[in-house]
């Protein structure tokens, strides 16, 4: 985040050409762009950017909140992104997609931008090289939807990820698989599971997730497996899904696979998977008999295919009885340690509730006194210095000093009397310069979420998500 922070403004102190203005690198970008020439629209783009970007205009902002020429600048971004891309180049596209989504906190500017056709093509550079980074919030254009190719849905791309699994193109499916999960845990659908505590679409989820480690699997990359494997148990703890999903045949060794790479794994067995895998192999056809002297009875061909049939169903008697057992055993070990977990969480948050209440009711009791003096003749200097701290602290990190921002940030966290409205201020303010730690401190001192501060919840379950915390 810092360093992508620092390419959005790091070039303020470069020399602009005397004779040409920012709107005639913009211009002569896009057109380079339109004619093919992608590299001679780098140059151009860039500059604009660069151009449009001074440190005259950050000051303008720091003062009055207001930025003129965001337009022209989210544009000449978005030509950049796009021209980047045609050269292969994704690392400096995704750079432009994360300026673009910087500039947007700003003032929600995209969707109302004047784009021509030659951008159809956009959003699908975004969903591709913008996966896998920190959720972004930018409104929808629908300026170009005429133009555009009717997209790929979630559905669409697990499809074709299964097929190239099962035809043997491991590679193929593992773009495909690795684009459908990504499209599924949509930020949207974060935010429904942070309001709601529902995901709709779970099963489909675990399902690209089993595919994509099975496709990793294949192709010797074991590490990749595993973390498709942790993804797996990440998801079943949102709501047991994996013993009910409809898989093929196809995945008869995902048992196996998930044994050798995560032995440390608990999953209820799935019974389709398990009644494949525990199939015997075909067995060899029969030897004939060798020459019997008159004392050894032979027998029959149909004696020797009852007898046949007698093992074969012996065999798979066992086997099942074994399945069986196997399976209570892993399901009474789940369950025992589920319920250790949620004692032990239980009664930890408990004891901590009980010392919170405790310390708050007597720290209250000890300063109620004190702060009830002092906050009248500091709330209106608070007001007043407040607002203009963090309109500095966010152009500081526009303008790439995203340290200082954060020291600034800081400094209002630590402050007293600082009013609720300017702590949601100062964590938003961590969130968007990636400093997930400092947000998490100032969603703490904020407290409980009020009515009309239902983003916040987005911003902290992000900022849990970045730190490692993923159960709360």
């Amino acid at each position: 985040m810092r360093a992508t922070i620092a390419l959005f403004a790091g070039c303020l102190v470069m020399a602009q050409a005397p004779a040409v203005t920012p709107d005639d690198l913009l211009a002569r970008g896009r057109a380079s762009y339109q004619a093919g020439r992608y590299a001679d629209a780098v140059n151009d783009l860039r500059a604009a950017a660069d151009a449009i970007l001074t440190p005259e205009q950050m000051q303008t902002y720091v003062n009055s909140g207001k930025f003129e020429s965001l337009p022209k600048f989210e544009t000449a971004v978005i030509y950049l992104a796009m021209s980047y891309a045609k050269l292969g180049r994704d690392a400096e596209s995704r750079e432009q997609i994360q300026r673009l989504a910087i500039a947007e906190t700003i003032a929600p500017t995209y969707a109302t931008l004047s784009l021509g056709s030659d951008l159809a093509d956009f959003e699908n550079l975004r969903s591709r090289v913008a996966a896998g980074t920190a959720p972004i919030q930018i409104a929808q254009t629908t300026q170009t939807q005429t133009t555009q190719a009717p997209p790929v849905t979630p559905d669409d791309l697990l499809a074709r990820g299964r097929a190239s699994y099962q035809a043997g193109r491991y590679a193929d499916a593992i773009n495909d698989l690795r684009a459908a999960a990504d499209a599924i845990l949509t930020p949207e659908q974060t935010q429904t599971y942070v309001n709601s505590g529902k995901f709709e679409s779970l099963p489909k989820f675990e399902t690209a997730v089993i595919y994509l480690a099975m496709s990793y699997a294949k192709l010797g990359r074991d590490a990749e497996a595993r973390e498709q494997i942790q993804r797996l148990m990440t998801a079943e703890s949102i709501a047991p899904t994996y013993a009910s999903l409809p898989l093929a045949s196809d995945l008869a060794d995902f048992d196996a696979v998930m044994k050798r790479l995560a032995p440390a794994a608990l999953l209820p067995p799935h019974t389709a998977v398990a009644a494949v895998a525990s199939v015997p192999p075909p067995q060899p056809p029969p030897q004939p008999p060798p020459a019997q002297t008159a004392q050894t009875t032979t027998l029959t061909p149909e004696q020797q295919r009852e007898l046949e049939q007698r093992i074969a169903t012996a065999r798979a008697e066992a086997e099942k009885e074994a399945e069986q057992r196997i399976a209570a055993e892993r399901a009474a070990i789940g369950k025992q340690m589920q319920e250790r977990i949620a004692a032990e969480r239980a009664a930890a948050e408990r004891e901590a509730a009980e010392k919170i209440a405790a310390e708050r009711a007597a720290i209250e009791q000890q300063t109620q006194a004190q702060i009830e003096a002092i906050r009248a003749a500091a709330a209106q200097e608070v007001a007043r210095t407040t607002v203009a701290t963090v309109r500095r602290a966010e152009g500081m990190a526009l303008a790439g000093d995203v340290e200082e921002a954060n020291a600034m940030y800081a400094r209002l966290l630590n402050a007293p009397n600082t009013p609720r409205e300017m702590i949601a201020a100062v964590a938003t303010g961590f969130y968007r310069t990636g400093d997930f730690p400092g947000a998490l401190r100032a969603f703490q001192k904020l407290g409980t979420f009020a009515r009309g501060e239902e983003d916040l919840r987005y911003y902290k379950a992000v900022a849990l998500y970045e730190t490692g915390r993923y159960i709360v």
